[in-house]
């Protein structure tokens, strides 16, 4: 299956030169690696629930959509354009209703919430408010149309409101909520009581599974959630969760031998050559750095799996007790 997700490459550039003074540095290159580009997580959100939806061909459906849509955009539109449509509105209903913009798919969630609520709490009035502006009364089917399609539609604007936290976004929520999110989805196609919005839920799955699945294909993202303690392996799935298991633990490896590693070549290397170990034995530094390595490789193992049985749940103040795994984490 093909995906819309597009990763770039490691970029390197090289400097120009810039003058005269410069000529020793024409056979030098100075390297500058990008890190790897990942589309917005909320623009590919925004395409599943826009362009998706209406992509979809069921007549139905796109009937259905089309003259609700038709409706409450007039209704929308009426407040906009007279102050005394908005007084109007604002008296029978005791508030206005909320005005999506055409950026944010949120909005326009939030503004059929709000017609919801009016239809659920104040329905003689809504209907007073659709016959003074020579608008169509919602019919019933248009009605249960109008339910349906804010249920399904509920997890990915929760899952946009996620990824748009300044405070409490990371990139380590990305592949957790994308799992909840059609899990959910798999619930309501298992649930025979939808009747208007069954391609709908059909749609937002194949989307999900075809914007997303390089994501799930990619190593760093999946060490981003695991290493998150919101996460750790509870959205993995079972067949993924002992190669997720090995990944952290390879991570954590390789970061604890490329500290050692640092840490050998910063030895002064002029003491190394003036000291010569006898015939057929090695350095004393050399054996206590590779029994060093050795140890490290058994503490390294030992940080996974407390950090596993830790729990889940916790914050993130609870990676200062595993500094290997709170540097993959940041």
């Amino acid at each position: 299956m093909e995906c819309d997700e597009e990763h770039e490459q490691n970029i390197s550039i090289g400097k120009e030169n810039i003058g005269e003074d410069d000529v020793d540095s024409d056979n030098e290159e100075s390297q500058i690696r990008l890190p790897r580009h990942f589309r917005c997580t909320c623009h590919i959100l925004n395409l599943i629930a826009t362009t998706d939806v209406k992509n979809i061909v069921n007549q139905r459906f796109s009937k259905l959509k089309k003259q609700l849509d038709a409706k409450l955009s007039t209704i929308w539109n009426r407040p906009s354009r007279s102050s005394l449509a908005s007084d109007y509105i604002k008296k029978i209903m005791g508030e206005l209703f909320v005005i999506h913009n055409a950026t944010r798919w949120n909005s326009y969630y939030d503004a059929l919430r709000k017609v919801q609520h009016f239809v659920t709490h104040k329905f003689e009035e809504l209907q007073m408010v659709f016959d003074h502006f020579k608008v169509k009364r919602m019919t019933t089917v248009e009605m249960d149309f109008l339910k349906e399609f804010i249920k399904v539609m509920k997890p990915i604007s929760d899952a946009l409101d996620v990824f748009k936290s300044e405070s409490k976004m990371s990139c380590g929520c990305v592949l957790p909520v994308q799992s909840f999110f059609k899990e959910t989805l798999i619930c309501f196609q298992e649930d025979r009581s939808f009747t208007h919005c069954v391609h709908l839920i059909t749609c937002l799955i194949d989307g999900v599974e075809r914007r997303f699945c390089k994501l799930f294909d990619d190593d760093f993202m999946r060490l981003a959630a695991i290493s998150d303690p919101h996460f750790k392996l509870t959205w993995s799935p079972e067949e993924k969760k002992a190669y997720d298991t090995d990944l952290l633990k390879r991570e954590v490896k390789r970061r604890g031998n490329a500290t050692l590693d640092r840490t050998q070549s910063s030895h002064d290397e002029e003491s190394c050559r003036n000291f010569s170990p006898p015939k057929g034995k090695k350095p004393k530094r050399n054996r206590f750095l590779e029994g060093l390595k050795i140890k490290r490789a058994s503490t390294d193992v030992s940080e996974v799996e407390r950090y596993f049985n830790d729990g889940v749940g916790g914050s993130l103040e609870d990676l200062h007790r595993f500094p290997t795994i709170k540097q993959i984490f940041l």
